[in-house]
């Protein structure tokens, strides 16, 4: 887990309001704000999980197109 410092967490900070305070798209600040007040960030894995992910990910080869354009939809990304 990234650790900041008083700095570092300011100049952060003053980034993202920065980007708030530019930004038009409503629904993209609206999915900003659900984010910043979830107690935990989403794709958060101990060392131990995310090498265990790493190795099935090494094992498992490439996936089918269509595997992920359903992981990215769920992001609202298209891929096409």
């Amino acid at each position: 887990m990234a650790t900041y410092g008083t700095q570092s967490m300011n100049v952060l900070k003053n980034n993202l309001i920065a980007s708030v305070k530019a930004s038009k798209d409503e629904k993209k600040l609206q999915a900003c704000m659900e984010l910043l007040q979830e107690e935990d960030m989403p794709c958060r894995f101990t060392e131990e999980e995310l090498d265990e992910e790493i190795r099935l990910a090494e094992a498992g080869g490439y996936a089918p197109q269509e595997d992920v354009e359903n992981m990215f939809q769920k992001w609202g990304v298209c891929v096409k």
